[in-house]
């Protein structure tokens, strides 16, 4: 009874909560890629299970296929919010096993074999695939996370896909499980199917919690909404100023700072502060504290330097007082330089 209610409520609040998501930023295409995700949700929690049964008909010609369409919508909202940009018709080859098997499943039912051997065979399949297909698309959102994180993208955001790809991925354990029991009749399967749709109840629960403590996760800042770079211009400035100070170590030298960055560049201050934002999601000083605290980390513990001082170290890496130093070293390692030193000879 109790789950009967908590599937009910996030089914209505999933339908409800899609319209929300859609209509936020107009024009924000992640947005409508996560309300038709958050709209199947729903449906799935009110008619995908034996709480609300459907008839035959409707459930074959409302509901059968759909599921097809949950792990695309979410690959497509993680990459639009990671990287928006304009919609294209390429987008389309993403839901083709949707438009296929919906197809396939319309024609059996018409057709009216549901007895015949191949039907089965049929079904059998199907589930299989949709786990396979599920795993795939999860694959490529593990992928574009990856490669986003190295450019140090909105954490809130990050936290946010990571939470809807394991509960996701959850869902398709426990889809998986259910398929083997029922493959090889070790339990009755209708015991899990209503448990299924938990974590979608879960997802809907999670993303209503974000709208009203966090609404910006719905949409990306604009904060440079007139600025005349493109993104195509903020990759290639930001590969080059990561260039400047993997290779070229820049940050070494002490008078090294915004002004002398933007002449190198040959941008304007604003530009180079957008750069740094959008390709880092950091600012100068915090970049160039970084870079200068790794470097002094990394001396500090090889031999080589072993006769240094923690001090003389800083100022080698760019720093030109004690106090600045200990001020970046403590907010970026959360310690002294001192106690860094003894954890890394005590580990235990």
């Amino acid at each position: 009874m109790l789950l009967n209610y908590i599937l009910t409520l996030g089914g209505i609040q999933g339908l409800i909560l899609s319209f929300i998501v859609y209509f936020k930023k107009p024009g924000f295409l992640a947005n409508k890629f996560l309300a038709f995700f958050i709209f199947i949700l729903g449906l799935g929690c009110l008619f995908d299970n034996n709480l609300h049964p459907l008839s035959l008909d409707l459930f074959i010609w409302v509901w059968a296929g759909n599921s097809l369409l949950l792990s695309p919508l979410l690959y497509l909202y993680i990459s639009f919010s990671l990287n928006p940009r304009p919609v294209n018709p390429g987008i389309l080859g993403h839901f083709l096993c949707f438009f296929l098997i919906k197809g396939l499943v319309i024609f059996v039912h018409v057709q009216n074999v549901y007895q015949d051997d191949t039907f089965i065979f049929l079904g059998t399949f199907l589930n299989y695939f949709l786990i396979l297909y599920n795993l795939i698309y999860i694959g490529l959102s593990v992928k574009l996370l990856a490669a986003d994180q190295r450019k140090r993208a909105n954490q809130k955001l990050l936290a946010l896909i990571k939470s809807l790809l394991g509960i996701f991925a959850a869902y398709n354990v426990l889809f998986f499980i259910r398929r083997i029991m029922s493959q090889f009749y070790l339990l009755e399967w209708s015991f899990l199917e209503n448990y299924l749709y938990l974590g979608a109840a879960i997802l809907i629960y999670l993303i209503s919690v974000k709208i009203i403590y966090q609404p910006d996760f719905l949409y990306q800042k604009e904060k440079y909404a007139k600025s005349s770079l493109s993104k195509q211009d903020i990759e290639k400035y930001g590969l080059k100023i990561k260039d400047y100070f993997e290779n070229q170590r820049i940050f070494v030298d002490p008078e090294f700072n915004l002004n002398r960055l933007s002449k190198d560049l040959a941008l304007e201050k604003h530009k180079v502060s957008q750069i740094l934002g959008d390709y880092f999601d950091a600012s100068f000083y915090d970049l160039l504290n970084q870079y200068r605290i790794e470097e002094v980390c990394r001396q500090l513990l090889s031999s080589r330097h072993k006769n240094y001082s923690i001090l003389g170290i800083a100022f080698d890496c760019g720093y030109q007082s004690k106090s600045s130093f200990n001020t970046a070293f403590k907010k970026i390692k959360g310690v002294t330089p001192s106690a860094f030193i003894r954890q890394q000879k005590n580990p235990h």
